[in-house]
Order: structure tokens, then C-alpha cells, then sequence
């Protein structure tokens, strides 16, 4: 699974610079999230579902649920000057500075289970997730 550039809006410069390592990522980045092709396929056919345009899924990680954390994914239609935009071929996920503070080194999923589906992130920090499997913890 190859990483994904990471594209920085700033509130000086709208546009969206292009990756600068070979891996398709910014030379010394660590705040990388991957998207599996799978996730990327889910993105698309789903962001055309439900906004009729090729959206942003925007990810945020909240307080709450059993296990301290809980992510939250929506659709928009635009990325806010602070957010990192992330992308894999056309797919596109955009997340706020906070959330990817927690998010930094995961891979975005979709993963499909006897009577559910959906996004999934696997976090590259140590983390436990409740037994509901909606929220998690940093170890």
C-alpha cells in the first residue's frame, strides 16, 4: 500500500502544493495517513452518492464514546484553510490540525464485516478501542 501525498492549504497560498518525496509524500513528513485503494474506491462512488460531485470525507476525531475518543466521518464540499488534504487518485480526505495530531501515521480502511461496513482507521499510534468498537483510547 503506497502512502498518499499530503497537501497543505494555508490561509496565504490556496493552492495545493504537489508531493516532494518519491513516496508520494513531503521529504521528512510525519503527519502521513495512508487510504487503502478500497477506501479510495468507497470514497468516490459514496461522495458522488451523496453530494452529486466528487466530495471531501472529512475526518475528525472527537471526545466521547466509552473508550475516551471517537472519529467522525462526514462530507463536504470544501477543505477549510487550516486542514491537510489528503489524497489517493481523485479520492479526497480532509482533516483539521487537531484531529490529525492523533491521527498522524494511520491508514484509512473500508472494511467490510458480517452485517456492517464502513471506513475504518487503523492508527499508527498505540491505542485500545471499547468493546462497541465506536470509540478508543491512546495508550
Amino acid at each position: 500500500m503506497a502512502l498518499i501525498a499530503i497537501q497543505r492549504k494555508t490561509a496565504h497560498n490556496n493552492r495545493i502544493p504537489g508531493p516532494a518525496g518519491a513516496s508520494g509524500a513531503p521529504a521528512g513528513a510525519t503527519d502521513q495517513l495512508a487510504i487503502s485503494e478500497k477506501a479510495a474506491t468507497h470514497i468516490l462512488e459514496l461522495g458522488h452518492r451523496e453530494t452529486g460531485s466528487n466530495a471531501l470525507l472529512r475526518i475528525a476525531i472527537e471526545g466521547g464514546g466509552c473508550g475516551g475518543f471517537r472519529t467522525r466521518f462526514r462530507w463536504e464540499s470544501t477543505s477549510n484553510p487550516n486542514d491537510t488534504v489528503f489524497t489517493r487518485g481523485d479520492a479526497r480526505v480532509c482533516i483539521d490540525a487537531k484531529s490529525l495530531r492523533v491521527l498522524q501515521g494511520s491508514t484509512l480502511h473500508w472494511r467490510e464485516e458480517l452485517g456492517r461496513s464502513g471506513f475504518h482507521i487503523a492508527t499508527g499510534q498505540k491505542s485500545s478501542s471499547c468493546s462497541c468498537g465506536q470509540s478508543f483510547s491512546l495508550l
